[in-house]
């Protein structure tokens, strides 16, 4: 058990704020640092399970797109990490000292990092010039073509799997 701390969750408003991008940048670096221990998070299997609970034919193409855009980042991949794999701003407390705290690690696992970036860029919808500085405070340094490029097919597949996602919860 955690004790309680005070706080706010972040709200999507806070990431124009380059501050925090910059702290959110580090958090994930640190946590993809770590030793990479424990099971898989395989994305691609909940988007196959999602467009099998709604089975339709636009959730079979999402899932197909998914599945094509996800063959596509193996090529590139990085180094296996441990992620968090849901950092929507509701699962990250911004606390009184300005520190940020991830919370929810329900969908925690090893997997590609580039896939907990991808989740803040598109579940925020962040523009391009913050997608980029967000890159750039990650990996402390400006990013490769191939960076730049490997977090953008993770956005397209996220991007899939979130609208599966919205069609399985009804919005």
């Amino acid at each position: 058990l955690r004790p309680f701390v005070t706080g706010r969750c972040l709200q999507r408003a806070d990431l124009a704020d380059r501050a925090i991008l910059q702290r959110l940048a580090a958090a994930l670096r640190s946590l993809h640092g770590l030793e990479a221990v424990g099971a898989a998070f395989a994305p691609l299997a909940a988007a196959r399970r999602y467009a099998e609970q709604l089975d339709t034919a636009a959730a079979a193409a999402l899932a197909e797109r998914a599945a094509e855009w996800h063959a596509g980042l193996a090529r590139d991949a990085p180094h296996p990490a441990l992620c968090h794999n849901d950092l929507v701003c509701e699962n990250v407390l911004l606390l009184q000292g300005h520190a940020l705290l991830l919370i929810d690690w329900e969908y925690a696992g090893i997997g590609d990092p580039y896939f907990d970036l991808a989740v803040v860029v598109r579940h925020h919808d962040l523009g391009k010039e913050l997608t980029e500085y967000f890159l750039a405070a990650y990996l402390q340094r400006p990013p490769a073509q191939w960076e730049i490029r490997h977090l953008a097919g993770q956005c397209a597949f996220y991007g899939c799997l979130l609208e599966l996602w919205n069609l399985r919860v009804g919005l």
